[in-house]
């Protein structure tokens, strides 16, 4: 699994899909927030941190809200 594949999960999985991931490379949590269009995805473990402008909302808001942390 790359970052890529968590983009994907994030912003089109289910709930469930959405619930499984880790951080591709250490395994970690991921936490996740997205505010005015803002979304940023980030590993409690590795620190790695993606950060997108202008995006549009992910699934995963509309199942955990604005912030969240998975796993």
């Amino acid at each position: 699994m790359t970052w890529l594949d968590v983009d994907e999960i994030l912003y089109d999985g289910d709930e469930d899909s959405i619930k499984k991931i880790k951080c591709p490379d250490c395994g970690g949590k991921i936490r996740y927030s997205y505010y005015e269009g803002t979304f940023k995805r980030e590993c409690l473990s590795c620190m790695i941190l993606i950060k997108d402008d202008k995006a549009p909302a992910p699934n995963c808001v509309k199942y955990f809200g604005k912030q969240a942390t998975i796993q």
